[in-house]
Formats: structure tokens, sequence, C-alpha cells
């Protein structure tokens, strides 16, 4: 069996932001990566839930990209940029 060293990175983000994302990876030829919604969670400000929102104005998803470990830093950088 070939095994080769990758990195899992979440992001969560707005949905309405998702495609911004989502075009970059596919700029960046990032091969790999799935998206699904966020229920509701718990961070700095609280808990929170998508429950009973009108719109995706408020909702969440999570992006997880797997690439190759030498990869990491060139993935990142334009992504803490958008």
């Amino acid at each position: 069996m070939e095994m080769h060293r990758k990195k899992r990175i979440e992001i969560l983000l707005e949905a309405p932001a998702q495609k911004r994302l989502t075009d970059l990876l596919d700029r960046l030829d990032v091969t790999g990566y799935t998206v699904s919604p966020v229920l509701g969670g718990k961070g700095h400000h609280g808990a929170w839930s998508r429950e009973g929102l009108p719109s995706a104005a408020g909702a969440m998803v999570s992006v997880a990209i797997v690439v190759a470990e030498e990869r990491i830093d060139e993935v990142l950088e334009p992504v803490f940029e958008l």
C-alpha cells in the first residue's frame, strides 16, 4: 500500500462567502475539499445555532481541505488574505 503525507485543514465561514473560498481553492489547484453545513456550535462569542434563521446570511459552513504537507503555506496564505 502506497501512502502519502497529507494535512487536513478545516475552515468555518459564513455560507455566503463559501463560493469565494472554493473558487480560490480551485485556482490554487487544491483537488480535495468538502463543504458541509454547520448546524451550530460555541465560540468566543458564545453558543449559536442556525435554527430559525430566515436565510443563509447567518448560516455557517465548514470547508475541509486535504492538501500535501509541503503545500500548506502556499494554500493558507491566500486563504488568510481572503
